[in-house]
């Protein structure tokens, strides 16, 4: 077997199809998660937050001293609108104990119908990362997907 053959066997591999696969499931993760970024950022309210205390979930190990590894997460008090208090856990965890501090303000986000279950930390440009990758892996692999479909049908 020559090496262009190898290297044809390795590239038909990943088939135009697959390809066109991972990116539509790439784009969509990108727009359900942009799409509840925007609809909080665009639609919800705001309002003041507090880390009220630290998490850290519970383990397994015997080892006492597990607890002090993480990850740790921010528990977030807020008052909706209406002035109902709601306490929430943050979704986004650290392995650094000091990253968050209790009594530190932050901004809040939040749907009006269900302020407990919907807040998230207002993180501005970070909110956007992950969407922002799913998007960007999702138009890669579209476009790798086309180009090679095209390169397909051209006549040898």
């Amino acid at each position: 077997m020559s090496q262009q053959d190898e290297e044809h066997e390795v590239t038909s591999l990943v088939t135009p199809q697959f390809s066109l696969l991972v990116a539509a499931v790439m784009l969509f993760c990108a727009w359900y998660y942009g799409g509840h970024m925007a609809e909080l950022k665009f639609n919800g309210r705001a309002a003041a937050g507090e880390i009220v205390r630290i998490e850290v979930p519970e383990q397994d190990d015997d080892d006492k001293d597990s607890r002090n590894i993480g990850p740790f997460y921010a528990v977030v008090a807020f008052k909706d609108e209406s002035g109902a208090e709601h306490k929430f856990r943050d979704s986004k965890a650290t392995m650094r104990p000091d990253k968050y501090q209790v009594g530190e303000k932050l901004q809040v986000l939040y749907r009006q119908e269900d302020p407990a279950a919907t807040a998230m930390v207002d993180r501005g440009m970070e909110m956007w990362k992950i969407p922002g990758i799913f998007g960007a892996f999702g138009l890669l692999f579209l476009l790798s997907a086309l180009a090679r479909m095209q390169g397909g049908n051209r006549a040898v």
